[in-house]
């Protein structure tokens, strides 16, 4: 496995400086790669909510072998839903189910799951929305990247892997905010290099118990979106650092839909619901009071919103309720958070 040597530019003052990483052959963790030590120090949370049996089925299925605890936390799912579940639970040797009986959001569920998690004595969580399928080599190859770099000393604050969007077979990528502008930086799927970055979507993120106790659990006021965006920012601002393992893949459904779009070019992204665009937008306000959100962050976030307002509202086939739910989010974000929602 080969770790990238890290240049930093630095353009604005500390906690707001970023990392651009470039690729050298240098050879580490593969020692990491030979024992099975990551099937009883790891663990995987997995947060329901009415999720496809058939995806869930294939996500523990893949799971199993990998992880000796997956906690799954539910966040009121129907009866039937509740019933698949039960049986999965006692199908599978491992798996654990916690019951919320209501929705308390994705930073509930998650905190729930993994103060479990501690509780059981694990070094490591694997987080995962229930539409996320790793490939078998997940685990083992995110703990070894993990021992590597804390036994040379790195603040780690979580690590990711590459997401598939399934319907279209494009990869997320890895992001770095560089002179003001989000830059994008796409994995050699067959390299084993790892690449910093400034942000991991909350499904994929393998993190060290020792960093959420020290960075802080997830901010449950938020409900949903942004959850992760918060977190990240919050523990690079504490020193923490956030790596891309480009070496393995989870298949991740962004989205409830693809909705495709011209722009110099066909492009595709996904389509949320109204409530959901609600939240995003409403959170997005709520995070640019916070002091530790890079103001180019709040710029390009605030940019986005726009394009969201202005293409939902004209063009999805609930343009009127897309409207309605992103202004919403707009009074809301901005009334602060003694106007929260769920």
């Amino acid at each position: 496995m080969r770790i990238g040597r890290v240049f930093l530019y630095v353009g604005i003052p500390a906690p707001w400086t970023f990392a651009i990483v470039g690729v050298v052959n240098r050879n580490v963790g593969s020692a990491g790669m030979t024992d099975m030590r990551h099937f009883n120090e790891c663990a995987c949370v997995i947060v329901t909510y009415d999720p496809d049996s058939g995806i869930l089925s294939s996500q523990l299925d893949a799971l199993t072998s990998q992880v000796a605890t997956i906690v799954m936390v539910d966040n009121g799912s129907k009866p039937d839903i509740q019933e698949y579940l039960h049986r999965a639970e006692s199908e599978r040797i491992g798996v654990k189910l916690i019951s919320l009986g209501s929705n308390y959001g994705i930073a509930h569920a998650q905190n729930v799951g993994i103060r479990e998690t501690i509780a059981q004595g694990k070094r490591y969580v694997l987080l995962l929305d229930h539409d996320s399928i790793p490939a078998e080599n997940v685990i083992q190859r995110l703990y070894a990247t993990a021992e590597t770099l804390r036994r040379r000393n790195v603040k780690l604050g979580a690590l990711g892997v590459r997401l598939i969007e399934p319907r279209t077979g494009k990869e997320n990528g890895f992001y770095l905010l560089k002179a003001g502008t989000w830059r994008r930086i796409r994995c050699n799927r067959e390299s084993d290099e790892i690449v910093e970055c400034d942000y991991l979507n909350s499904s994929g993120t393998f993190l060290p118990v020792e960093t959420i106790e020290e960075a802080g659990y997830f901010d449950e006021l938020l409900f949903i979106d942004h959850v992760d965006t918060d977190w990240c920012m919050r523990a690079k601002s504490k020193g923490f650092r956030f790596f891309g393992v480009c070496s393995t893949e989870i298949h991740h459904y962004m989205g409830e839909s693809i909705a495709r779009f011209w722009c110099f070019g066909w492009r595709a992204m996904p389509r949320r619901t109204p409530r959901r665009h609600y939240f995003i937008v409403r959170n997005s306000l709520w995070l640019y009071r916070r002091s530790y959100v890079p103001f180019f962050w709040k710029l390009n976030n605030f940019l986005k919103l726009i394009f969201t307002l202005i293409y939902f509202s004209l063009f999805d086939r609930e343009r009127l309720l897309q409207a309605r739910m992103i202004m919403r989010g707009f009074i809301d974000g901005a009334a602060g958070p003694s106007r929260a929602r769920k």
